[in-house]
């Protein structure tokens, strides 16, 4: 469930980590492993490419077959150096956006100490796609820390050299690291790398396949306190085209923990009478709210959120659900469906 187009991040992280990737030939592979550091003979005095995605580095290393790249390494990083890493890096090409003139890019190039290319994705048979897939070269300062401030080395080659024997057989069974939009916490790391927003590049994706993405990442964007990633993965759901699609979705929404806007997928229910909803709300309902235990909202003004939305929806199924809950044991829920029913009884 990846964007078709556009600059992104895919990686394999968490709420503290990122992975990255690089490989090398035999002895700097063991070091690094060994002593969970970079040493021996690999060397601090040229510039060396981190990839954060697992199928760029398969397809610049050949699968680990290519000469002095034959050992994968998985290196985990504390997200803090990463989006740190990505805030002062300096594009390896001339971008006029971002630089007055070609000399003042020339001279941030000089000083720089991270690189950053963007360059096409690649499937697992290195064909490449419109997707763009992002590199870091690092040299000095910065590949100092790298090499002895990382969180964890771990030696892939082989997982990788078993799942190279895949390739040819249709990719059935191929097996690669569980990789998701990765997005800066620092929105001056986002900018300055040229990372485009979540939304983009989904021109084409099914309704189905939104849906998919959108009720994976919310919760992952809700563990670590994203706000602004969970404020795009709503704006995605809210356009998603098929309207039972969009109903379920949002539905699913406000069943879900951790984020904040549940007020808003009640509203949009409402505003746009979304009745593949009504399984939803019924859950909520039935739940008495418990996906919204640490709202500073007031149950009797949850509860007309959904009253407000059913009456909207205003379908038998939404009107009987209005009459049930009338009657039930919750206090707050019980007195706002009844004078709702109240207010509706002209019109059934």
């Amino acid at each position: 469930m990846w964007p078709q187009s556009g600059r992104h991040v895919l990686a394999q992280f968490d709420a503290d980590t990122v992975h990255v990737y690089q490989a090398f030939r035999p002895a700097i592979a063991r070091f690094a492993v060994e002593h969970q550091k970079f040493g021996g003979e690999f060397s601090f005095n040229r510039m060396s490419w981190i990839k954060p995605n697992f199928l760029w580095m398969m397809y610049r290393s050949g699968w680990a077959t290519k000469e002095g790249q034959e050992h994968v390494l998985a290196i985990r990083l504390n997200r803090k150096f990463f989006d740190e890493l990505l805030r002062t890096a300096v594009p390896s090409t001339y971008q006029p956006q971002q630089f007055a003139n070609p000399q003042d890019w020339q001279s941030a190039v000089a000083a720089s100490v991270v690189r950053l290319q963007w360059d096409p994705d690649h499937d697992p048979l290195g064909r490449p796609l419109a997707r763009r897939a992002i590199q870091l070269g690092l040299r000095g300062e910065a590949l100092r820390r790298y090499g002895h401030e990382l969180v964890s080395v771990e030696d892939m080659t082989s997982f990788v050299a078993e799942q190279r024997l895949l390739l040819h057989e249709g990719f059935a069974g191929l097996q690669v690291p569980e990789e998701r939009i990765y997005y800066p916490n620092d929105p001056q790391a986002a900018a300055a790398a040229g990372i485009d927003e979540l939304k983009a590049g989904w021109e084409g994706a099914s309704s189905e396949t939104i849906r998919d993405f959108v009720l994976a990442e919310m919760p992952q964007a809700g563990a670590v306190g994203d706000w602004e990633t969970q404020a795009e993965i709503f704006d995605m759901a809210c356009a998603i085209a098929d309207p039972a699609v969009r109903g379920e979705t949002i539905g699913k929404l406000l069943l879900m923990p951790g984020h904040e806007h549940h007020q808003e997928a009640a509203r949009l229910i409402q505003d746009e009478q979304l009745a593949h909803s009504l399984p939803y709300i019924r859950q909520m309902l039935e739940s008495r709210f418990a996906s919204l235990e640490n709202s500073s909202s007031e149950p009797a003004a949850i509860a007309k959120w959904f009253s407000h939305a059913l009456a909207s929806i205003g379908t038998p199924d939404a009107i009987q659900m209005i009459r049930e809950f009338a009657g039930s044991a919750h206090p707050d829920i019980a007195k706002e469906m009844a004078y709702r029913l109240k207010r509706l009884s002209h019109r059934i």
